[in-house]
């Protein structure tokens, strides 16, 4: 079965692995001399291109590589648009693949740009490498501004990349630790017909964002005030709005309509660069308020597009915007809903016969553990914790590959969520498994995330699996640790 080849490769990496230097250590310094063979005969270095080209992409890759062999139509695709700006530098990280294999996998593959073989194996062995494809950034300047490990699966991916590193406006080294944003391409309000679709109250004014890789929010066309993102569509996107105000016993106050993706396309109040909160799945006509800390601030809303899948009407009205003091802003802040926490984040499965199992090895847990239980739909109780936003948190289901908002499954007497997990297919057939996380904003550390069994019998299954590549494992039940009742 499926998982029992992906938990046999995941228990021996934890087994046998040895730690490594992070690639990323190469962010932000020069990029040190070294050359490569290329199909051709020739030797090129990175230096002698920046002669002709405003940046060259390194891309590490191996020629048994499937990632590596799905991402180099999307990277030919794109390098054909941008190769009188941009040079691709693609050579193998693997010892074993020999000039003759990576000139025969250049035609096979149709590569328009330079392949080859780094022979003395020094800039491979410097950067520690962990994956294939590796791919790195170096702008004109010979500094390495990106490293990305795994596969870019969009054109629009390297398009966004390339932009950012050419033109007359790039003067100096810009360091990215994530793809750089898509650039606008929407022409930005009037500074006064964007306030007088967002707010009356003096206080207040706000501007759009002049870099250019913020998308403006636009005057509402169909509705007599409000503001409508103009990023609809575009992955890694963002539209904002931003204002310099003074506070002193404030409540910041608006009203808002969204319809996006669950956790992922989200509306955010930033002050200071901090998300205070975020909105996402479905809302009408629905105000919100936070109380301010005193002083001077830079607020900004802003409506990110992620890489997932559109969903809902991909709409955003942002409106009436103010701030209030008093007995008025107790007000808008008594008018919140209350939403349940807990001390501690739990995710309960409630079926009866519902048992967690963990492997151990020699004695010590092997770093695999599962939710066994034979139920066609499994019902999870979730309690989050008090940095838990619950219009941002999700549940993920692994076989329907897809968010559920936290908000949308508050139960009808608003002590704790409830989410109904089916183990059966869209085809009415069982899974064999089942992935459920439940996380909050990104970069969450303290994410709960099972893997779940149907039976007892696929959990023999891995052992067995185990037991025959010489690692024996035994299991455990440790349902008293984990089910709470």
């Amino acid at each position: 079965m499926k998982y029992i080849a992906a938990f046999v490769l995941v228990f021996v990496l934890l087994v046998s692995s040895v730690a490594l230097a992070d690639v990323d250590d190469m962010l932000g310094k020069k990029l040190p001399e070294f050359s490569i063979e290329t199909t051709d005969g020739s030797f090129v270095s990175v230096s002698s291109l920046l002669k002709e080209k405003e940046a060259v992409m390194i891309n590490i890759f191996a020629t048994w590589c499937p990632p590596c062999e799905a991402e180099f139509p999307i990277m030919s695709e794109v390098y054909n648009e941008y190769s009188d700006k941009i040079a691709i530098l693609a050579f193998s990280g693997d010892q074993e693949d020999t000039l003759d294999m990576i000139r025969e996998y250049k035609e096979s593959h149709n590569l328009p740009f330079i392949a080859g073989v780094e022979p003395s194996m020094f800039f491979t062995n410097l950067i520690s490498l962990r994956a294939f494809p590796t791919t790195m950034m170096i702008d004109r300047f010979g500094t390495v501004c990106f490293v990305h490990e795994g596969a870019f699966s969009q054109p629009t991916q390297f398009r966004r990349l390339f932009d950012a590193f050419i033109g007359d406006s790039y003067t100096e080294s810009v360091l990215f630790t994530d793809l750089p944003l898509a650039r606008t391409t929407v022409a930005y309000p009037d500074e006064d017909a964007l306030n007088a679709a967002v707010t009356t109250d003096p206080a207040l004014h706000f501007t759009s964002d002049p870099s250019g890789y913020h998308f403006p929010m636009l005057p509402s066309e169909s509705d007599a005030s409000g503001l409508v993102a103009s990023n609809y569509g575009i992955d890694s996107s963002k539209s904002a709005i931003y204002a310099e105000i003074d506070v002193e016993d404030s409540v910041l106050a608006f009203d808002y309509s969204i319809s996006s993706e669950d956790a992922a396309d989200t509306l955010q109040v930033v002050l200071d660069g901090e998300i205070l909160k975020y909105f996402s799945g479905n809302h009408t006509e629905e105000s919100w308020a936070i109380a301010l800390p005193n002083g001077s601030h830079l607020l900004s809303f802003v409506y990110e597009k992620d890489v997932s899948e559109s969903v809902h009407s991909e709409s955003v009205l942002l409106k009436n915007v103010r701030l209030l003091q008093g007995d008025e802003g107790k007000a808008a802040l008594d008018a919140l809903p209350v939403y349940p926490v807990a001390e501690t984040r739990s995710v309960v499965p409630m079926n009866e016969g519902a048992k967690f199992i963990d492997l151990t090895y020699n004695g010590a847990s092997a770093g695999l553990s599962f939710l066994v239980c034979s139920d066609p739909v499994i019902t999870f109780k979730i309690l989050p914790d008090a940095d838990i936003d619950p219009e941002f948190a999700a549940v993920y289901n692994g076989v329907e590959d897809r968010y559920i908002g936290l908000s949308s499954l508050l139960s009808e007497d608003r002590s704790c969520y409830l989410y109904d997990m089916s183990m059966v297919d869209e085809n009415g057939e069982s899974v064999e498994e089942n992935f459920l996380a439940f996380m909050g904003p990104d970069d969450d550390p303290n994410m709960v995330m099972y893997t779940i069994l149907p039976s007892m019998d696929a959990v023999d299954e891995i052992i067995k699996a185990y037991a025959e590549i010489g690692y024996p494992l035994e299991a455990n039940d440790i349902s008293d640790q984990l089910i709470q009742p």
